[in-house]
């Protein structure tokens, strides 16, 4: 309330005043799958004034999204917002190895290959370290998932 209607751009001025040389991101859970311009119009007003640097994407629950819906949405987004996107947090879970190596399969390339995506993040991908079942690349023994398998020949023949 101290902010006013304004508290965010305020909450950005002030990081920006503090923090000149940090990044500041605004990220926000699945704009990919629910409300995708209402978050543009969130962020619109601070990318505008240069007070973010990039958008974070919290990338959980699109197991069943197409890739050209997920290609279309980051497109939007850097049309819209013309700052670096960032998956900050992407897993697959629930589903058995085969299931995740082809989402993965059919997902991480969109992310990868798309010109304003600046990083991706893995969450929960070691066995037990994740509050979502199965989200793991690397099995209870240490042995990578295939997932892990397919994701690293791909980083290999796919360098930046």
């Amino acid at each position: 309330r101290a902010f006013g209607e304004n508290w965010l751009e305020r909450v950005y001025q002030l990081a920006r005043n503090y923090c000149p040389n940090a990044v500041l991101i605004l990220s926000d859970f699945n704009i990919l799958k629910w409300e995708t311009q209402k978050f543009i119009e969130l962020a619109k007003p601070l990318a505008r004034a240069g007070l973010i640097d990039g958008i974070g994407i919290i990338a959980h629950g699109i197991e069943d999204f197409p890739a050209q819906q997920i290609q279309g949405d980051l497109d939007t987004l850097w049309n819209e917002l013309q700052v670096p996107i960032y998956i900050s947090s992407y897993y697959v879970a629930r589903v058995d190895d085969a299931q995740q190596l082809n989402i993965i399969q059919q997902q991480f390339p969109i992310f990868y290959q798309h010109p304003h995506v600046k990083g991706i993040t893995f969450q929960g991908y070691l066995y037990g370290k994740s509050w979502i079942t199965g989200t793991w690349l690397y099995s209870a023994d240490g042995t990578p998932r295939p997932a892990m398998n397919w994701l690293m020949d791909y980083l290999k023949q796919n360098p930046k």
